[in-house]
């Protein structure tokens, strides 16, 4: 055990030093324990079914292993499960058919083929592939078994286990000495097995050397002054768990399994031993995150810096010895924060490149938003959302995994996906596959009318003093370079259709529409034609149709109704309808995205941290959605329907942004704790629209005028701009709207100010109604004089008995600010209204 140990690591995005939760990661290590013994037992009946090698079997576990170190990967927002027995359906969501891909290719003989990537509709055909439509009975078994894996991994049961391991490894610096201490342990074992891989592709021993990479260091967790021999006391600890039950004591000391985990730990104790693959690649991984030579010459410059510079070369237990005697938390917390400013000031990459072993392709989705609103129905917005995804991160690594395994045999590593939210993906190959090869097949994937931006940047070079990973920041130099490229006109082909001859399709208006109408009479073009088929059976059915478990609580999207009726009424169902003759109810339209994310990332000094922020930013972002979902259910248990919705109106989450559908009863509730988590967790801040309509509103016009508010609403904190309105709303006439309001809304709501008076007024009785009643009152006056305005506020201040009354008029005045040259006031009364009338026109408040 590390007690009394001090270590902690410095979270850029939040500017602080978060001391490691010591007994939260001996907690992680037990569910390490039980989620690898469970593991190798699933895996020792699939190696027996299909006949697996030991060497496949061992890569196989290593992919899986690696999902569970970026558990972002791996696990939705909420655990869920197929709501019948024994029935795997259609997977969820982009991710989930990554680790389908990335387990399934090892069970299926040579290469899992998916066909070649410019041909038309190539995009719908691969999801055919990996749905088991097509492909024959070999790989249909296989696709199911690695369904039942992945529904393994995210049970109920197993979640929390995934999420305590992957909170512990994010959480726990790789190196805890201050200026190494700014990336995690997550990052770190991940990057290490990366560089194995890509400079040992066809090593016979690579898929045990993968697992001893992904192991080396886990003894960190529990015990960093003795990590080697902690190390192997997990390995001991996974084959005790294993030979528990009757299932692993019938395999028999002579299995594969109980070979493998005696070479894992004897690999594991000795990686710092002696000269190997394994120490390679963890001196190189290590080295692209500790700037050694300007970490030494900082520490000359401060007293606290000269007392510990001689910690940084004593080895083991001396050299934390040394630290504990010289550091108290508080100077531990402030040389971790000076030298990380201090090398972010200064960070420079003078690597000089002879070779390049690997590149580094940036795939992105241009005019991501603009795709998505072209589809005017909520289903089909769902799944374009989904097609984005997968286009640019899963499609990706099966092309380039298909190219490699054509050209050598060799399997590209699931680490080699770096990350992929947002529209883009960052994924690494080997320079066995020429650059201009890898974009020209990325970026030929066919079937949703857009063509893929791809650039690359070198990633894994030699230079004169070994090999080395370049920083960040000269990566994406490099990539931006590259991408300077996609303004080029290339290959145009314009095709004109005539107005009279050919029909326009009865969605986005563009011609020509198919032949035959859909099920519901529409003629589509051929896009949105292949969207609404998808969409029959992912995005926003797909969500309809699981099983979730909220706060240990099971919900059921579809309780008492059947798919059609949901589909009809889907709208109305967000919004809080359940029957036709139920009071009609509003939807809010509500966008978030992270403020100055772009800056955050790109002042990265290593990858490894670039990593850590992009993981730890979706993580916080789904962690946070969890967290306002159970805190809805804690507020009332009633308020389950308000999940069932939010549930089924989550359009897209992920990375530091996100688009949901909320019932508008609920919508500020949820907004508040949903975003406040999500600063808490990552540091960030975040700007939102919220944009409360009737739900027979055309989604796609709501979005547009979502995202507008959310524009306007930035201001540094968390903020919301809301606005509720009857009428027809697009980011047009909302524009209007907010230029009759000037002076009297102000759009920058602050969540922890003003959104917080309104909650707590709302959970006061009838106190949310009487002030709403009073702001009607005085909008009622239709305001265009803010003089008299302020003064007839002050007057109904002056003459009201009501607290909480005098409360929000004395807020409205008193929070009025000058604006402009001129200094005109902006008074904030229509924000309070329309955080009030949110509630209201939900059914929450009369």
């Amino acid at each position: 055990m590390s007690r009394g140990i001090v270590r902690g690591i410095y979270l850029p995005t939040r500017r602080e030093v978060v001391f490691v939760n010591e007994a939260g990661n001996v907690e992680a290590v037990e569910a390490f324990v039980k989620l690898v013994a469970g593991l190798l037992k699933m895996l020792d009946l699939v190696k027996k079914d299909f006949g697996l090698g030991d060497e496949e079997a061992l890569s196989l576990l290593a992919d899986v292993l690696s999902l569970l170190y970026r558990a972002p990967l791996l696990l939705p927002p909420v655990p869920y499960q197929p709501k019948e027995a024994g029935k795997t359906g259609y997977v969820f969501n982009n991710f989930d058919y990554f680790v389908v891909y990335a387990v399934a290719r090892h069970l299926v003989k040579g290469c899992l083929d998916v066909g070649e990537a410019c041909r038309a509709g190539f995009v719908f055909d691969v999801l055919r592939v990996l749905d088991g439509e097509v492909g024959g009975k070999e790989l249909s078994h296989a696709l199911e078994l690695s369904r039942n894996i992945l529904n393994f991994l995210r049970s109920a049961e197993n979640y929390e286990k995934v999420v305590k391991l992957y909170e512990a490894l994010l959480f726990t610096p790789a190196d805890t000495r201050p200026g190494y201490n700014y990336t995690s342990l997550a990052s770190h074992l991940t990057l290490t097995s990366l560089v194995l891989a890509l400079k040992n592709l066809h090593s016979k021993d690579l898929p045990l050397m993968r697992l001893v990479a992904l192991f080396h260091d886990i003894g960190k967790l529990t015990n960093p002054v003795d990590h080697v021999n902690e190390g192997a006391r997990i390995v001991d600890r996974i084959m005790d768990e294993i030979m528990k039950d009757k299932t692993g004591a019938a395999l028999g000391a002579e299995s594969w399994v109980v070979e493998a985990l005696l070479q894992l730990r004897k690999q594991v104790y000795e990686h710092h031993r002696y000269e190997s693959l394994i120490h390679e690649a963890d001196v190189i991984a290590s080295a692209s995150d500790r700037m050694r030579k300007a970490v030494s010459e900082l520490l000359e410059e401060t007293d606290t810096g000269r007392k510990v510079k001689e910690c940084y070369e004593l080895p083991g237990r001396r050299g934390f010895e040394c630290f504990m005697e010289r550091l108290s938390e508080d100077e531990y917390k402030a040389l971790s924060s000076w030298l990380y400013e201090r090398l972010l000031a200064g960070a420079k990459d003078t690597h000089e490149p002879v070779s390049v072993h690997a590149y580094v392709y940036y795939v992105d989705f241009p005019g991501i938003q603009s795709f998505i609103r072209n589809f005017p129905k909520l289903r089909d917005m769902s799944a374009a959302s989904f097609l984005v995804d997968f286009s640019v991160s899963t499609l990706p690594f099966i092309l380039i995994d298909q190219m490699l395994c054509r050209k050598s045999g060799a399997r590209l590593p699931v680490e080699a996906l770096l990350a992929g939210y947002g529209g883009h993906a960052f994924i690494v190959a080997p320079s066995l596959l020429g650059p201009e090869d890898v974009k020209r097949e990325v970026g030929c994937i066919s079937g949703l009318e857009v063509r893929l931006d791809v650039s690359h940047a070198p990633f894994l070079v030699q230079t004169g003093d070994g090999f080395v990973i370049p920083r960040y920041k000269h990566v994406w130099e490099r990539i931006s370079r590259d991408r300077l490229k996609r303004y080029y006109v290339e290959e145009f082909e314009e095709r004109v259709y005539s107005y009279g001859k050919h029909r326009p399709c009865d969605r986005c208006g563009r011609r020509p529409a198919l032949p035959d109408p859909t099920e519901e009479g529409e003629y589509l073009c051929e896009l949105c034609g292949r969207v609404h088929e998808v969409s029959k059976v992912r995005g926003l059915v797909a969500r309809a149709m699981q099983g979730y478990f909220v706060g240990g609580q099971a919900v059921d999207v579809l309780e008492g109704m059947s798919l059609d009726d949901f589909l009809k009424r889907a709208m109305q169902y967000i919004a809080g309808m359940d029957g036709e003759e139920e009071e009609k109810k509003y939807l809010a339209v509500f966008t978030f995205d992270g403020n100055n994310a772009g800056a955050i990332f790109g002042s990265s000094l290593t990858f490894s941290e670039y990593l850590d922020k992009s993981y730890l930013a979706d993580y916080a972002v789904k962690k946070a959605y969890r967290g306002a979902l159970e805190s809805l259910l804690k507020q009332n248990p009633r308020y389950v329907r308000y999940v069932k919705s939010v549930l089924a109106g989550t359009v897209y989450l992920g990375g530091d942004e996100g688009l949901l559908l909320l019932p508008s009863a609920a919508a500020i509730d949820f907004a508040a704790e949903f975003l406040s988590g999500a600063s808490r967790t990552c540091g960030f801040t975040y700007k939102s629209g919220m944009v409360v309509v009737d739900p027979t509103h055309p989604v796609q016009f709501a979005v547009e005028a979502a995202r507008v508010l959310e524009e306007k609403a930035k201001a540094g904190g968390n903020t919301v701009g809301v606005v509720v309105s009857s009428n027809l709303v697009d980011a047009r006439s909302l524009e209007s709207l907010l230029g009759e309001l000037a002076g009297y809304i102000r759009v920058k709501n602050s969540l922890d100010s003003h959104v917080d008076f309104v909650r707590k007024a709302v959970g006061e009785g009838d106190a949310a109604s009487r002030m709403l009643r009073a702001l009607e009152k005085a909008l009622r006056l239709e305001p265009r004089d803010q003089l008299e305005f302020v003064l007839y506020l002050m007057r109904e201040y002056a003459n009201s008995q009501d607290e909480r009354v005098k409360d929000l008029l004395h807020r409205i005045v008193s929070e009025a600010t000058p604006v402009g040259e001129r200094g005109e006031r902006v008074i904030p009364v229509y924000d309070y209204y329309f955080m009030l009338k949110t509630y209201r026109v939900g059914g929450r408040i009369g």
